[in-house]
């Protein structure tokens, strides 16, 4: 029986069905400032003092009462320091009888302690001395809530005199992989066994998402086991991810389970690989179900699990940078969305070009080359009688590494 695309949900109506569902209760916690990299801001913390608190010297230099020299420069070499002058460096705070500061580069201290200013130094009342405030004021917001926090948001919560910072507690998302063929890489490979990868892949991915990720051992196709440790991580966890098992062979039992819960919500999208893809709301949790193969299960954690996990932590989906690049090949589209696997590579003329990779068929990438390409592009299902893209067309590509490493090759 041919299937049926239009009774297919999209991925746009999968997800806009997941977040009607589902509103997630976000928990704070509060860490020291150089462990809040990557968190998301939960407070809007406000500047406790003035910095400076009084005042403060702009430059190095030194600092006298310009009453001193308001009427003239006098006979300077007969100043001693801590009477006329004192030396005030740059941040640093000095006596309240000294107003005004002038750089050291137009002094001459004399080795008997007097001075000598420049020819020409321009002498004005508060001249390079930093008001109380200046920097911080008392009260100013340092950063907005919902900032996921970097080194420089870090530096001002710290300059408002905080040593810690509350932030959004990261998302407990389990991930279960399922199948009775699947081992543990390293462990020597025997005839109908294949090696679990997608854990340690999920594993790196949902960190980057700022997820804990929570692994679960290689779970046997047993409906019974996979009941009880649904049951068990829903109580420990906030995301449930159940890796294979999704369609419907004998042995597809995350499938089944889902839709015995009662609360599924869809169960087939018109996108591919891992068109199986299925999710549930249980105990106001998210429970997906993501295809067992390599490709398709990245295809689902890029599509699916980083808008949960950022709808988990209260902020926008993060966007992947990507460019605008030509491609050296046609691209194979129909009726459903597919995730192509892209090589990206910048030409001499400075053009980025893609060149499409294909998962099977008799010009199959290698799994290596396939999994390792730095970028991928999802096309729009084509209806029929209009095109795919072609060679030599501009498309958007977005990118698995940083736009730094895209090698430059002759094209």
């Amino acid at each position: 029986m041919k299937l049926d695309i239009s009774k297919l949900t999209t991925k746009e109506e999968a997800l806009a069905r997941l977040f009607a569902a589902w509103t997630p209760e976000l928990q704070t916690e509060t860490v020291p400032l150089a462990e809040a990299a990557g968190r998301v801001l939960a407070e809007e913390p406000r500047a406790q003092y003035n910095i400076p608190l009084v005042r403060a010297s702009a430059m190095d230099g030194v600092a006298f009462p310009y009453h001193l020299v308001e009427h003239g420069v006098p006979d300077t070499t007969q100043w001693r320091i801590g009477a006329e002058y004192v030396r005030a460096d740059t941040g640093d705070d000095f006596p309240d009888a000294y107003d005004t500061v002038i750089p050291i580069e137009e002094v001459t201290i004399l080795p008997e302690g007097g001075l000598v200013f420049a020819p020409g130094t321009v002498f004005r009342r508060g001249s390079n001395v930093h008001p109380s405030g200046s920097q911080v004021k008392s009260g100013e917001l340092l950063a907005a809530r919902g900032t996921v926090l970097n080194a420089s948001d870090i530096a001002a919560i710290g300059k408002g005199g905080y040593a810690r910072v509350t932030v959004v507690r990261r998302p407990r998302v389990a991930f279960v992989p399922t199948g009775t063929e699947l081992v543990a890489p390293g462990t020597p490979i025997t005839r109908g066994k294949n090696y679990d990868t997608n854990s340690v892949m999920a594993e790196i991915l949902l960190r980057e998402m700022g997820a804990e990720p929570v692994l679960r051992p290689i779970l046997i196709d047993d409906p019974d086991a996979l009941r009880q440790t649904l049951s068990a991580l829903l109580e420990e966890t906030d995301i449930v991810i159940l890796n294979a098992g999704t369609s419907m062979g004998d042995e597809d039992y995350c499938g089944h389970l889902l839709e015995e819960s009662g609360n599924l919500l869809f169960h087939g999208v018109a996108a591919v690989p891992g068109r199986p893809l299925g999710a549930a709301i249980i105990q106001n949790k998210p429970v997906l179900n993501i295809s067992g193969p390599a490709i398709a299960a990245l295809h689902g954690l890029e599509w699916i699990v980083r808008p949960v996990v950022a709808r988990a932590l209260g902020i926008p989906t993060p966007q992947r940078p990507s460019v605008q690049a030509v491609l050296t090949a046609d691209v194979n589209a129909d009726e459903v969305s597919k995730f192509i696997r892209m090589e990206v590579a910048r030409g001499v003329d400075g053009i980025y070009y893609a060149t499409p990779l294909a998962p099977h068929g008799p010009n199959a990438a290698p799994f290596g080359r396939l999994m390792s390409a730095n970028g991928y592009y999802m096309t729009i299902p084509v209806k029929p009688g209009e095109s795919a893209p072609r060679a030599g067309e501009t498309i958007p590509v977005t990118l698995l590494r940083s736009v730094e490493t895209i090698p430059e090759k002759s094209i």
